[in-house]
Formats: structure tokens, sequence, C-alpha cells
């Protein structure tokens, strides 16, 4: 269960920054059947309506900045387990912490037990992969979070956590579902055509000669840092 403690078409959901609410457990059963699903309570972070839907939705802005990454501080296991549930990614989406929600990542695996890593890292490739699907302005469908969670293979925690809510959204049955991890770690959409890429010597920017400028984003969350523009084509990044 997600511990108790307290507190695109995205226009339906509203995002307050109150004090925390009082939490209430959400169990994380496996994948069962629909009928058999039972419907979890709202996690501390949603303070009205429903997360999938979005309808009356109101989050709590100041836990879901705060909270997990203080747990993280203080190595408490707790907060792998809001990391990996989908609840928690679809809400960060939505209040568009989507690059602070892989910062968590990185630093949450310093403190994760082998045998949940690979949720971890799940969730790392899933965020990546889908930033410019689940920022706040571009996600189309409602539920297209928890639709895309349903692709990731079935015995990670990010896709078990989805499938509690499948009764709620007309879900899709993916054929030749991955039953590993995909090469893909993140995904960055430009302007224009990139003609190179360079990593920073310690491996924490990435610069990208994009038409006549460059572009460099952090490594680990996929934010943009900064923009130089040149006068022409940029054809290669390089330095001593």
């Amino acid at each position: 269960a997600l511990p108790e403690q307290g507190g695109t078409e995205v226009g339906q959901g509203q995002v307050q920054n109150t004090p925390a609410a009082a939490a209430q457990a959400v169990s994380r059963p496996s994948i069962a059947k629909k009928s058999t699903v039972e419907r979890p309570e709202a996690p501390p972070f949603i303070l009205s309506g429903d997360i999938v839907s979005r309808r009356d939705l109101t989050l709590n802005s100041a836990w879901l900045d705060k909270h997990v990454s203080a747990l993280i501080q203080k190595k408490d296991p707790a907060a792998i387990q809001y990391l990996t549930s989908i609840e928690y990614v679809a809400a960060k989406a939505l209040s568009g912490g989507l690059h602070n929600l892989l910062r968590e990542l990185a630093d949450a695996q310093v403190l994760a037990p082998e045998d949940v890593k690979r949720d971890i890292e799940c969730v790392v490739r899933f965020v990546g992969k889908h930033l410019s699907v689940l920022g706040p302005k571009e996600l189309p469908i409602q539920s297209a979070a928890f639709q895309l969670a349903l692709q990731e293979p079935d015995d990670t925690a990010l896709c078990k956590s989805a499938s509690r809510y499948a009764e709620k959204f007309s879900s899709m049955e993916w054929l030749n579902k991955p039953k590993s991890l995909g090469s893909c770690v993140m995904r960055l959409d430009f302007d224009d055509t990139v003609r190179c890429v360079a990593i920073s010597p310690d491996g924490k920017l990435v610069a990208s000669a994009v038409g006549k400028k460059v572009v460099v984003v952090d490594r680990v969350t996929g934010e943009v840092k900064g923009t130089l523009s040149q006068g022409a084509l940029l054809l290669a990044i390089g330095g001593p």
C-alpha cells in the first residue's frame, strides 16, 4: 500500500496549493480481471475528483512538489511506492512536474533495493519516452497516461497499478506486448532537424545541433537549460 501521509487536454483539472489532506492508504494488488479489481481510494495528493477522467480534479501541488523529494532525502523506502505508481506519475504530468519526477527517480535509485530497481527504471523510461505526450498541454485523451502504462511489461509495478483503473476507461488490448524494458530512455522533440549530438564531459548535459541553434538539455530530466543561436546551419558540435 502507498504510505499514509498528509499533505493532452488538461483543462478539466485544477492544481491547488493547499495544506496536505489526510492520507488514505492505496492498495497495490496484482493484475486481476476487471470483475475482481477493487477501485483504489484517493491518494493524499488528490484533494478531490477523479485522476483518470480528470472530472472535478483538484491536486495538492505543495504535496506533489515537496513530499516525495523529502522522503528520498530521508532515504525512506516509502518514496519508491509513490514513484512507481501510475497515480503519482499522472498527477506529476498534470501539474507540469515531469522533469522534477525524472530527477526524483534518479535520486531514488540510491535507496532502491535490487528487487525494485527494474520498476524504477521502467518509470524512468516511460516518462522519458513520453515527455512530449504526457505534458499538461499535450494530453488529448483523458486516460492517456493510464492507457500508455498498460503497454509496459505486465510484471512491472507501473502496469499493475494502471490495470486497477482499466474498468474506468476503454482500455485497449495490446498485441505482442514487450516482456522486457525497451531500449529507449528518452525522446526529445525539436522544431528542426537534429544533425549532431554531444554530451558534456561530466555526462550531465546533452547539446543538440538543431537547425541554426544549439539546444542544451539536462541528460537526466530532459529539461532545456539553454539555447545558443548561430547564423548558419550547424553540422557539428565539439570542443577540446
